[in-house]
């Protein structure tokens, strides 16, 4: 599962990844697989990614309601 999280989250994917991310920790914590590190890398990306949307919504909300403002 941590192998899906690193994959989602490398393709751009912001909410799988970090389900799965959180999911594939608490896998590895009470059965002691490995893949920690890659389920971690993936969590760190997806949050990444899900903050670069977030800034690029807010970016085109301010840009929209300015423009709108304007009267253009």
């Amino acid at each position: 599962m941590s192998i899906i999280t690193l994959v989602t989250s490398i393709l751009g994917f912001a909410i799988v990844p970090i389900i799965l991310g959180h999911i594939s920790l608490g896998q590895i914590r009470r059965t002691q697989e490995q893949g920690r590190v890659m389920a971690i890398i993936g969590l760190v990306i997806g949050y990444l990614t899900l903050l670069g949307y977030l800034i690029a919504t807010a970016v085109a909300v301010i840009i929209f309601v300015n423009h709108g403002m304007s009267g253009a």
